[in-house]
């Protein structure tokens, strides 16, 4: 009878071992889900900075200033220098025209 409960309780044992075992693998397939998708996104983020900053230095009244472009979550962030309040809102304008921008933080100066 020791041996049933011994080779039972061993049993038993190895069940939660191989549990808690998989849990582990399981939670390392989520960080790396998580991560592969942050990564995607930040590319995704450049290259809507990069069409942005294209469609802006092919507007020429606006290709001479400078106008810096970051992309977070779709949201795109203008900072930099131009010439007029005219050219504030042109600028947000050509960068709303981009497919995928979702938005324009606009925070450029008239200098």
């Amino acid at each position: 009878m020791t041996m049933r409960r011994t080779l039972a309780l061993s049993s038993l044992l190895l069940c939660f071992g191989l549990a808690a075992c998989g849990g582990g693998a399981s939670r390392e397939r989520r960080a790396e889900a998580d991560y592969l998708q942050d990564r995607g996104e930040a590319l995704e983020d450049a290259a809507l900075s990069s069409k942005v900053a294209a469609a802006i230095m092919e507007d020429r009244h606006l290709s001479g200033m400078k106008i810096h472009v970051k992309t977070y979550n779709n949201i795109v962030h203008l900072t930099g220098y131009v010439e007029s309040r005219s050219d504030v809102r042109h600028a947000e304008e050509r960068a709303m025209t981009v497919n995928g921008v979702r938005g324009v933080d606009n925070r450029l100066v008239v200098d």
